[in-house]
């Protein structure tokens, strides 16, 4: 069952790692497991922060937002009310009290402000982007350790919405992969005061096949699904394998 780790050589991303102790101590475990499936796991590694990608990031997920849902709403014609994303902003103005009564809509306005997909800064962010997230950083991190995967916490455990502050987001490691346009495929991991948490296993270009294989391994050595279980104090069963 663990054949998709054995004597795959996987790194451990620890500066996407490290936002809340209990989820710290799953991770843990969950290394545990890639070694007893046969992986060789090397750790303290390290790629570009959240930080340093976000205000890049931000510039092409507006921009692109903007144009891909203005040809999306040309596209569905007479079928739809709402023809741009400007006529949306509107339309949510005018009712405000009821389709916006906690939040706002900082980010559609912030991309209708966007230029389109020849403005030079969308371009040069969208360079930026790949240079942070594949040049100098998932490429040669799996190049130089000779890795087959990066792991590293997915999120935090779920959290309720703070209706004045919004998400409670402590970290995670989605950014990179999603960036750079790289696969990556999370898995439960375990639990957090019975929220689950998960374990993500990211790659180089065309290594989906790859990491569905470590991932699938993992699942059945780790056994950290639940199946949504019956009320307080009738169990829980773990999901057989498929």
């Amino acid at each position: 069952e663990g054949d998709g780790l054995c004597s795959k050589r996987i790194g451990v991303v620890r500066n996407y790692a490290g936002f809340h102790e209990r989820v710290d101590a799953v991770f843990e475990t969950a290394l545990v497991a890639l070694i007893d499936g046969g992986a060789t796991v090397i750790d303290d590694l390290s790629l570009p922060s959240r930080d340093e990608i976000r205000p890049y990031e931000q510039i092409v997920m507006l921009t692109e937002f903007k144009v891909g849902l203005n040809a999306y709403l040309a596209w569905l014609g007479e079928r739809s009310p709402i023809r741009t994303l400007a006529a949306l902003i509107a339309f949510n103005e005018t009712h405000a009290e009821r389709v916006m009564p906690y939040f706002g809509q900082e980010k559609l306005l912030q991309a209708e402000k966007t230029n389109g997909l020849d403005d030079k800064v969308y371009q040069n962010a969208l360079a930026v982007c790949g240079k942070l997230t594949r040049d100098n950083g998932i490429d040669p991190t799996m190049q130089e350790k000779h890795l087959d995967a990066l792991v590293a916490p997915t999120t935090s455990a779920p959290w309720v919405i703070d209706l004045i502050n919004g998400d409670n987001r402590l970290g995670g490691s989605s950014g990179p992969a999603a960036v750079a346009g790289y696969p990556s495929v999370t898995v439960p991991m375990g639990y957090v005061s019975g929220l689950p948490v998960g374990l993500s296993f990211i790659g180089g270009a065309w290594s989906e096949g790859s990491l569905i294989g470590m991932a699938h391994a993992f699942e059945n050595i780790a056994q950290a699904r639940i199946l949504p279980g019956p009320p307080e104090g009738l169990g829980r069963q773990t999901q057989p394998n498929l």
